[in-house]
C-alpha cells in the first residue's frame, strides 16, 4: 500500500523560444484575414505588404490583426500529481507468484488548450449569419459598432474580447486535470523445469478533462480548442489511448529432448545435436479499442474549437458483427445516430463516444531457436521468428465526421502490420 503526491515541473525552456516572445525584438511577419476569408489579407499581385517599423518596436498596437502569445495569469502555478496503489502478492504452488494491485493516478493543474481569452461569447449566436457581415455593412444592427476606431473586420471580429488580435496563444494554462484507476493482475512463474512465463492483466479507464491528451502542445496554447471556453466541462472525456482491457502474456519453453532433459537422455551423441537445444518463445498481446471521437456540425464563427453533431440514438456501432466486416463493403458506424445541430448552435456529443471503440488489437510473435553446442561454450544459434504469426488483420479507425456523408463509418486503413517472417544464424563463443 502507498501513496504519494509531487508537484509536476512546469515550463522550462520554452520562454526561451523567440518564436513566441519576440513580437518587437525581431520580424516574423504573419497576414491574416479578419473575416474569415470574405477578403484575402492581401493580393498576392501587390506584393506582401511592407513592415511599417523595424526592431526594436515599443508600440502596443504592434500585433493589430495579427497574433499574439499570452502567458497565462495562473501559469506560476505548478501542476500536482498524486498516487497511491493497494497490492497483495502470493506465491503459488510450482513456482507462481500473483500480484494483484488497485493504481491509481490523479493529476491537476496540467497544461491544456481549452481556455481562449478571445473567444466570442456564445450569447451572441442569437445574430445568426449577421456574424459573418463586414462591420461596415449598413445591414449591422443598431448597437454594434466598431470597438475602435480604424477597424476592419467582421461582426464576429468586433465581438471578440481583443477584436485588435485574429489569435492568442493561451501559453502554459494549468486548466486541465487527469484520473486513471486501474485493476492490474501479473502471473509470473519463475524458470523451472525449462518453462517460465509472465501474464499481466489491465482493466482501467482513464478520464481527462479537458480531453487529456488531445489538446493543446506541451506548453497548452499550440493545439486544438474547446468547443466552447465559456462552457469548458463539455471537454471531460475519456481520454483517447484509453483502453479498457489489456492482456499481454510472455513465455519461453525449453524442449525436454537429449542428453539431461526428461525424454530422450540416453539418445546417439549425434542424434542428441538435432533433438536437444530447442526452445520456443512468445508475445501475446490483446488489447480493446480506442474510443471514437464523431465530428462535424455546422461552423460557429466564435473563433472557437469547433463544433460537433448530435448524438441523438445509442445504435451507433453497425450492425455488422466483427468476424463478417468487410471494409470494402460494411461501414462501422451508422451516421443515422448523429444529426446536424440547428444552425449557429452547439452539438450535444461528447468529444468521444463512451460505448463504440476502434476494433480489438489481437497479435502473436513466436520464435523458435536451435542451439547446438559444439564445445561447452561454444556453440551455433539458428532462431526463426514470426511476427503476427496467425497473419491477423487488425482494422484501423472509422472516417468519423458528419460533414462528410459518404465516408463516415468506413475504415481505410490497417493498424497492424501483416505476417513477418525473419531467419538467422550465429556464432556465440
Amino acid at each position: 500500500m502507498g501513496y504519494g503526491i509531487f508537484r509536476i515541473e512546469t515550463a522550462t525552456g520554452r520562454l526561451n523560444g523567440c518564436n513566441y516572445w519576440c513580437s518587437g525584438f525581431g520580424l516574423q511577419p504573419s497576414y491574416t484575414s479578419t473575416d474569415q476569408g470574405v477578403t484575402p489579407a492581401f493580393n498576392l499581385n501587390q506584393g506582401f505588404p511592407l513592415n511599417p517599423k523595424s526592431p526594436p518596436i515599443f508600440d502596443p498596437s504592434l500585433n493589430n490583426n495579427g497574433s499574439v502569445s499570452l502567458i497565462n495569469w495562473h501559469a506560476n502555478r505548478m501542476g500536482l500529481l498524486q498516487s497511491w496503489t493497494f497490492d497483495i502478492q502470493r506465491d503459488l504452488p510450482f513456482g507462481v507468484m500473483l500480484d494483484a494491485a488497485y493504481v491509481g493516478t490523479k493529476s491537476s493543474g496540467t497544461w491544456t488548450g481549452a481556455e481562449n481569452p478571445n473567444q466570442v461569447d456564445p450569447k451572441n449566436l442569437s445574430l445568426g449569419q449577421t456574424l459573418l457581415l463586414d462591420i461596415n455593412s449598413p445591414q449591422v444592427p443598431v448597437g454594434i459598432g466598431k470597438p475602435y476606431a480604424g477597424f476592419s473586420g467582421s461582426v464576429a471580429q468586433a465581438l471578440r474580447a481583443y477584436p485588435q488580435y485574429t489569435n492568442i496563444d493561451d501559453m502554459y494554462q494549468p486548466t486541465g486535470y487527469n484520473f486513471y484507476n486501474a485493476l492490474q493482475v501479473r502471473l509470473q512463474k519463475r524458470y523451472s523445469s525449462g518453462l517460465s512465463f509472465l501474464g499481466a492483466y489491465t482493466l482501467a479507464k482513464n478520464i481527462g478533462f479537458p480531453g487529456g491528451d488531445i489538446f493543446g502542445d506541451t506548453g497548452g496554447g499550440g493545439g486544438a480548442k474547446a468547443m466552447d471556453t465559456f462552457n469548458r466541462k463539455l471537454e471531460k472525456t475519456t481520454v483517447s489511448g484509453d483502453q479498457t482491457h489489456i492482456f499481454i502474456m510472455s513465455w519461453n519453453y525449453e524442449l525436454p529432448f537429449g542428453r539431461g532433459k526428461k525424454f530422450l537422455g540416453g539418445i546417439n551423441p549425434v542424434v542428441d545435436k538435432f533433438v536437444r537445444g530447442w526452445q520456443l518463445n512468445g508475445i501475446q498481446t490483446y488489447r480493446s479499442g480506442t474510443l471514437i471521437g464523431v465530428g462535424g456540425g455546422g461552423a460557429l464563427p466564435l473563433f472557437g474549437g469547433g463544433n460537433r453533431p448530435n448524438w441523438i440514438s445509442g445504435d451507433v456501432r453497425s450492425s455488422v458483427s466483427s468476424g463478417s466486416f468487410d471494409p470494402a463493403r460494411d461501414r462501422y458506424l451508422n451516421i443515422s445516430a448523429f444529426s446536424q445541430p440547428a444552425p449557429y448552435t452547439f452539438g450535444n456529443a461528447p468529444p468521444r463516444l463512451p460505448n463504440v471503440r476502434t476494433p480489438f488489437y489481437y497479435n502473436e510473435d513466436i520464435s523458435v531457436f536451435k542451439n547446438t553446442y559444439i564445445k561447452e561454450n561454444v556453440y551455433v544459434q539458428f532462431r526463426s521468428e514470426f511476427y503476427n504469426i496467425l497473419n491477423r488483420v487488425v482494422f484501423g479507425g472509422p472516417s468519423a465526421s458528419i460533414n462528410n456523408t459518404s465516408t463516415f463509418g468506413v475504415i481505410g486503413s490497417q493498424a497492424n502490420t501483416p505476417r513477418l517472417i525473419q531467419f538467422a544464424m550465429k556464432l556465440i563463443f
